[in-house]
């Protein structure tokens, strides 16, 4: 017995270390190798003690799938973390809005655009709730999805949100916003209104990193409209800020745009800085592209087209799985819409018994009273009535 007791105290010492040691990673108070911090998961996942937990553990572990560009894995984890998280306890609004979004952007990187709005939209509420600031970003990424297939939503979902960046006065925020407005123009095709959102955004920043994302985004209206040395000079100015993995988009925008200017000498180099970047990428159609620009700039293009058919091949295979995963969900939201209507009935039936068992019995009560009170009073005037009967005789 005294051993079963010692168990037992050793494992709840250990989970409660290992709970400790994830809400300290999750609150920035450790930190933690990806390999350690996948461990330390899988165990919290297996000790299974408390559904909160368990939540924070599957999104911790997608985080580290994504990073690896597992993208099925990571939407897998995050289904996971949603379907635990409704169970808990806890209130968590980060947790809440980041597991959605995140699934939403998974869905808009693989051709699910109705799927990653509607997650999105979900995320919108939680993100508020935990500030402005991440509630502003929800809202203009929705906005930015929707540009895709409805303009005139996306169009006042921006409008919305630049004007909450303006009463709060969010400059960042504003810039961000003017950055995918001039986006949703350049799918629509007005080149011209486009730049001019890309240069207000390049008026208010301050934040290079966005001035670069700007000047990037500034040049694909010149793409568009054919000015290819516009377009080259935009590009090598946002390169000059972009550092590290950062630079993927602008070398492989820098390689197609020399690949229009027949220059393919020039495109390959660029190209081939892109590719040592593209394995820290997420698995996208607009990331695999850069294989296809290297087959038409390099002499070995039967290599290049392997890769690009390889890749373009593990994205529609996750696609499909990804799929299969939104049906597992949309069925598990279903059943869980219908357990709480099920319980909300019940709950109803129980007061409804209830009320007509309480309601049943103060009629009774109220009737053997009034019983009680006309026998009362028969039994006070017989007694009354022989009183002065008595009285008379006397």
């Amino acid at each position: 017995m005294t051993k079963i007791i010692m168990s037992f105290l050793i494992w709840i010492t250990s989970f409660s270390l290992l709970s400790s040691d994830l809400i300290k990673y999750y609150n920035g108070e450790v930190k933690l190798s990806d390999k350690e911090l996948l461990a330390l998961c899988q165990k919290v996942i297996e000790a299974n003690t408390s559904n909160y937990l368990s939540a924070l553990a599957y999104y911790q572990t997608a985080i580290l799938h994504r990073k690896t560009r597992k993208n099925y894995d990571a939407f897998e984890a995050y289904s996971n973390a949603y379907r635990l998280l409704s169970r808990a306890d806890t209130i968590d609004n980060y947790l809440e809005f980041n597991i959605r979004r995140n699934q939403g952007v998974i869905l808009e990187g693989h051709g699910f655009l109705f799927e990653a709005a509607k997650k999105h939209e979900e995320a919108l509420p939680f993100a508020y709730q935990y500030n402005r600031k991440s509630g502003l970003s929800v809202k203009y990424n929705w906005g930015s999805i929707l540009a895709g297939i409805d303009p005139e939503k996306s169009m006042k979902i921006f409008l919305e949100a630049l004007n909450e960046a303006e009463d709060a006065g969010l400059q960042e925020r504003k810039a961000r916003i003017y950055d995918e407005i001039g986006k949703m123009f350049i799918r629509s095709g007005e080149y011209e209104g486009a730049k001019e959102f890309f240069l207000k955004g390049l008026g208010i920043t301050s934040n290079k990193f966005m001035q670069a994302r700007l000047l990037k985004d500034l040049s694909s209206s010149y793409y568009f409209q054919g000015n290819y040395p516009k377009q080259e000079e935009l590009l090598k100015q946002s390169l000059k800020i972009f550092q590290g993995v950062k630079r993927f988009d602008v070398l492989r925008d820098l390689g197609e745009c020399y690949l229009m200017q027949e220059k393919p000498s020039e495109a390959l180099k660029f190209l081939l800085e892109a590719e040592e970047y593209y394995s820290n990428q997420y698995l996208a159609a607009e990331n695999i592209k850069v294989y296809e620009w290297l087959a038409k700039a390099s002499p070995d293009s039967t290599k290049y087209w392997k890769v690009f058919g390889r890749e373009f091949e593990k994205m529609a295979d996750e696609k499909e799985k990804i799929g299969g995963l939104l049906k597992q969900e949309g069925m598990q939201q279903l059943l869980m819409r219908l357990d709480a209507e099920r319980e909300k009935e019940t709950k109803v039936a129980f007061y409804k018994t209830w009320t007509i068992i309480i309601g049943t019995g103060m009629i009774l009560v109220i009737l053997m009273w009034r019983i009680w009170w006309r026998r009362l009073q028969k039994g006070v005037s017989s007694v009354l009535d022989d009183f002065e009967t008595k009285n008379r005789e006397n």
